[in-house]
């Protein structure tokens, strides 16, 4: 079941990879590392849903970081778009990336995501240490 939700804020973070606030539905709740299906609420868009990894820890608002293939005319370019007051459709949370302690992450491309909100949260819980 998809509900609907407002961007409330954009911002460019490179020139393909921009940042979406955007409001959180009532008793709406993640972990640090799942990911949703989001889709662009307008007549084309509706049934292309993508999965995008939430990229704040658990706020009043939702975030998420992503990157537009400008190349391919598919939904993270149309997404690049998207300004505040346009809605989205958007899923429950889902996924099974999760902390599971101490160790080290690799990931690369838009795989970086789900450890963006867990780095977050270990930073939030002061349990980040320094390498080296």
């Amino acid at each position: 079941m998809s509900t609907r939700v407002k961007i409330l804020k954009t911002e460019m973070v490179t020139y393909d990879v921009r940042h979406y606030r955007v409001e959180k539905p009532k008793k709406f709740r993640f972990a640090p590392g799942q990911a949703t299906e989001l889709s662009i609420d307008k007549p084309d868009w509706h049934d292309e849903k993508r999965p995008f990894t939430f990229t704040a820890l658990d706020e009043p608002t939702l975030e998420f970081t992503i990157k537009s293939y400008l190349d391919r005319p598919g939904v993270t370019n149309a997404l690049l778009g998207g300004e505040a007051g346009d809605h989205l459709l958007m899923g429950d949370g889902w996924g099974t990336i999760q902390y599971q302690g101490p160790g080290t992450f690799i990931a690369g491309g838009a795989g970086v995501t789900p450890f963006i909100a867990i780095l977050r949260d270990l930073q939030a819980k002061d349990t980040l240490r320094a390498i080296g």
